[in-house]
């Protein structure tokens, strides 16, 4: 009997202590991984904030752009009126020059008169001379820095257009491949250019469960065909719930839990697809933060309770363009 004792003991220790270090293991890996989430959400977060700021500075070089054309045409008239000007001096100047020619054998006083004049005339007209002169550089710089602005708005807008262009063309193939999925809980749109799959929870999930059931894996596994054959997609996989409060169950024991885990089963599925790299997949958990509509009716609270899988297109050739 005493040895029985001693031997259930032990064995109780020895399970303890395996279920301690089972919990310690998955609590790094979990502080890891959340880390790791913190650092791509931070990433995915400046991609869609780079775009907004370059639609900002198109604008912006757009308005300038406005501006230079104002002062170009408007310095463009002041020249023409400041040439005329010159020329009507210039004949002025002849006529005098004409009179004094003419006059040079007259009397003393009268020379010296149109002597004088003409001076003051040759003077006047190389002042003008001088103004036309420097409009025109003005008018060279500004023709200057308005092509130069106008290039550089060519260029954002051809790679934004180009961006659209290629995120209109994911949306597309991606309704297309979801198809059958809309009518049960699938929305597919675009949103600071990115594409986003929303789910709703009965297309994945039983109500406070975070397995994917069959139908769920099906529409995730759609998605993941897209991916491997667009390898320049990246993915941030979010999980969502109303604000009712989430009695914990297992490993989740709160909706921020709840959330989190059901965005890493989500990425599980998307990795099955071994032309999906893992490095492009981020999971974060939102919990009831991040609501689409006031949770005050049960239909609000069922569109509330969502997973969406976020589709950003590589940015590398717009942050280059911007950098240089």
């Amino acid at each position: 009997m005493k040895k029985i004792l001693i031997i259930t003991a032990i064995t109780f220790v020895f399970a303890s202590c395996v279920s301690m270090q089972k919990f310690k293991d998955m609590e790094s890996k979990y502080n890891e991984a959340s880390s790791t989430n913190a650092r791509l959400e931070k990433a995915n977060l400046e991609q869609g904030i780079l775009i907004n700021e370059l639609r900002a500075e198109i604008t912006n070089l757009r308005a300038q752009l406005a501006k230079l054309q104002k002062e170009f045409d408007d310095m463009e008239a002041d020249h023409k009126f400041a040439k005329t000007n010159l020329e009507n001096l210039q004949k002025e100047y002849d006529e005098l020059n004409a009179r004094f020619t003419t006059a040079v054998s007259g009397n003393r006083q009268e020379n010296q008169r149109l002597l004088q004049e003409l001076a003051a005339a040759r003077d006047n007209l190389n002042k003008r001379e001088a103004e036309v002169n420097e409009k025109q550089k003005e008018l060279d710089r500004l023709l200057a820095e308005f092509r130069e602005k106008e290039k550089r708005v060519n260029e954002l807008q051809a790679i934004l257009d180009k961006k659209e262009s290629e995120l209109r063309a994911l949306r597309d193939k991606v309704m297309a491949a979801l198809t059958g999925f809309t009518n049960k809980g699938l929305t597919v749109y675009t949103k600071d250019g990115k594409v986003y799959v929303s789910m709703d929870e009965k297309l994945l999930f039983a109500s406070g469960s975070w397995q994917v059931g069959a139908e769920g894996q099906n529409a995730i596994r759609e998605v993941a065909n897209i991916l491997a054959q667009n390898t320049d997609i990246n993915v941030m996989v979010e999980g969502h719930t109303d604000n009712l409060p989430f009695r914990g169950r297992g490993d989740a024991k709160d909706n921020l839990d709840l959330s989190v885990m059901r965005a890493t089963a989500i990425t599980r599925v998307l990795l099955e697809n071994k032309g999906v790299s893992p490095a492009r997949v981020t999971s974060a958990g939102r919990g009831e933060w991040m609501p689409m509509a006031p949770n005050d009716t049960p239909e609000n609270r069922a569109r509330n309770r969502r997973s969406e899988i976020i589709l950003t297109p590589n940015l590398d050739d717009l942050m280059n363009l911007i950098s240089e």
